[in-house]
């Protein structure tokens, strides 16, 4: 045997090494793409919840990638909350009994309660907890006809259906916070949105010396603002206020019952 015959078996073995390579990377990046895309896709459902309660649209404002995906926790958390609880409540549906599944499902109420109790919940905040709970029992009552019935075979294709189904309900999720946030922010009670003090080169019309405002967000050289409320008006006026018509700014932080 000569070294001629051995090169060529060399040469063989360095290609299914690169090709191997090759696919995890393209793999990893496939992945990456997906998760972006998921975060980007819960952070727009945020902020379009977000601007249709101050009655703005998200196709007149355009925000940066980043911005969607720093507002894309909570659907993330959401998301990760449905598989859970829906995994969980159905991995072993075949021998699920009524006791052990109503004793979950107890547990779930238990854990939504103290969560509800966190944010100081009243009246307005328990009904947002109850259409989230909604949701819960609509894939959890979904997982389990899947699994019972059989609706879908175990395999990519009833994975990617329960996939997609998750994200709808935690991008709904996702917009109803966005929609509640900026009720909270107009009533004066969301402490990552402060109160602006503002003086511009020429008078507002609308605008007074006597009332506060709130500074909604600041996008594309334009100051956001609406006035604060006690109860947050079905339509709230918002002035939109470019960088170069302001002289100064003064933000405070806001606190409870400001």
């Amino acid at each position: 045997m000569n070294d001629n015959d051995i090169e060529p078996k060399i040469k063989d073995n360095s290609n299914i090494l690169s090709n191997y390579n090759l696919s995890k990377i393209l793999e990893s990046a496939l992945v990456i793409a997906v998760v972006t895309a998921m975060f980007y896709f819960f952070g727009w459902a945020y902020t379009d919840g977000f601007l249709h309660r101050i009655g703005l649209s998200s196709r007149l404002i355009e925000f940066s990638t980043t911005y969607y995906i720093k507002d894309s926790y909570l659907g993330v958390f959401f998301a990760i909350l449905l598989y859970g609880v829906s995994y969980h409540l159905t991995k072993d549906v075949k021998n699920l009994t009524t006791k052990v599944f109503l004793r979950n499902i107890f547990i779930l109420i238990l854990g939504l309660f103290f969560f509800f109790l966190a944010f100081n919940g009243g009246i307005k905040e328990l009904f947002w907890f109850l259409i989230i709970f909604g949701f819960i029992l609509i894939v959890v009552y979904i997982s389990i006809s899947v699994k019972q019935f059989e609706l879908l075979p175990n395999s990519l294709k009833g994975k990617i259906t329960l996939g997609l189904l998750i994200l709808f309900l935690s991008s709904v999720i996702a917009w109803i916070i966005g929609h509640y946030h900026a009720e909270q922010a107009i009533e004066g009670k969301s402490v990552g949105v402060p109160q602006i003090q503002l003086k511009a080169k020429q008078d507002i019309p609308q605008m007074n010396s006597e009332s506060k405002y709130i500074l909604l967000f600041h996008n594309d050289n334009k100051y956001f603002i609406t006035k604060q409320e006690f109860v947050a008006p079905e339509s709230p006026v918002v002035f939109v206020i470019p960088d170069d018509e302001v002289e100064f700014v003064i933000l405070n932080k806001l606190s409870q019952g400001n």
